[in-house]
């Protein structure tokens, strides 16, 4: 939830408005090519998918393209992303997305499918497989990977149906609702992007949901609003439990991680240490606050399958239980 002060239309507000109206210095509009080699999605395939040429889609994943919004949401459905992450915003950087990206996990799922492999030691292989499911849980399509890489046999995750990567042709922002509800009048607005050469015409009809803007223009608005652009647009409805989702499983992930990196150390194994810790390094560079996750706890003794526990060894009486409130029946 963002904090912002109405703005009346009176001279000195209007020249702190005008103030943010500055043209960014910066030539990069979108991040689309970044997310797309981040996510190991080919050229050809993302053409594919968005049924366009080579060439075509080469040109529009160009950090400079100024694309429109209804091209922006054709890449989010590509890249399984939502479309402000694709808008490059220097008031407002994103924040790092909870699970990393394909190809990163990936290699994640390589590396503990070696570790599985190579050590022989129970407790090694024990956490090496919970990283293995904790990263499933992320992204069940890792499992292809296992299978290729003659890995264990895993219980499959639940498929969460996934949220549709989706846009309405008469919403494709909130421009308007958003202006109104910070309390500016659209009068500061015409004054704001008279160094742009709007007319108070185009600003009515760049404010209709259904106006396909493009990039230059949402950076526009949201400077002129001083909100981050990834308020101008419709949140999905999903998006807060896909990312509790996400948190939990990477929570568990390094949890698992950092107990594997343990065994390793008590047991001598150098080589898992240092994988394990550039798995960590890599979480920790996208999710700093995860440096504090603490580890399982691995030591105690462990019974074995066979053996029996407290209760079945020590017994107790109908009478003697009722002392605790346990009924006689």
């Amino acid at each position: 939830m963002s904090i912002s002060i109405p703005l009346s239309d009176s001279t000195s507000e209007q020249e702190l408005v005008l103030e943010k109206g500055n043209k960014s210095s910066s030539e990069e509009l979108n991040r689309i090519r970044k997310v797309r080699l981040s996510q190991g999605i080919t050229i050809e395939d993302a053409a594919r998918m968005m049924k366009k040429s080579t060439a075509a889609t080469r040109e529009s994943q160009r950090e400079t393209a100024d694309l429109k919004l209804t091209e922006l949401y054709q890449w989010a459905a590509v890249l399984d992303i939502d479309i402000t992450e694709l808008i490059v915003d220097e008031n407002f950087p994103p924040s790092a997305r909870i699970s990393a990206h394909r190809l990163m996990l990936s290699q994640w799922m390589k590396a503990v499918l070696t570790i599985d492999e190579e050590a022989s030691q129970k407790q090694i292989k024990i956490f090496a497989q919970r990283c293995m499911q904790h990263l499933l849980q992320l992204r069940p399509d890792l499992n292809s990977i296992i299978q290729k890489f003659g890995g264990p046999q895993l219980e499959q995750p639940e498929v969460v149906e996934k949220k549709e990567h989706f846009f309405d042709p008469q919403n494709l922002h909130q421009i308007g609702e958003v202006r109104k509800r910070e309390g500016i009048s659209r009068r500061t607005m015409v004054r704001y992007f008279k160094a742009y050469g709007l007319s108070s015409e185009e600003i009515m009809h760049q404010e209709e949901p259904s106006t396909d803007l493009q990039i230059t223009d949402v950076r526009r608005w949201a400077s002129a609003l001083a909100l981050p652009v990834r308020e101008l647009f419709y949140s999905l409805e999903t998006g807060i439990a896909d990312e509790t989702r996400d948190k939990a499983a990477m929570v568990k992930l390094v949890k698992s991680m950092k107990s594997l990196q343990e065994v390793a150390a008590k047991l001598k194994k150098n080589s898992i240490v240092k994988i394990t810790g550039r798995i960590l390094d890599d979480v920790y560079a996208l999710l700093p606050e995860f440096e504090n996750v603490s580890p399982w706890p691995i030591f105690g003794q462990t019974r074995g399958t066979d053996d029996l526990g407290r209760v079945v060894r020590d017994q107790y009486s109908a009478r003697e239980g009722g002392q605790f409130g346990w009924d006689a029946d």
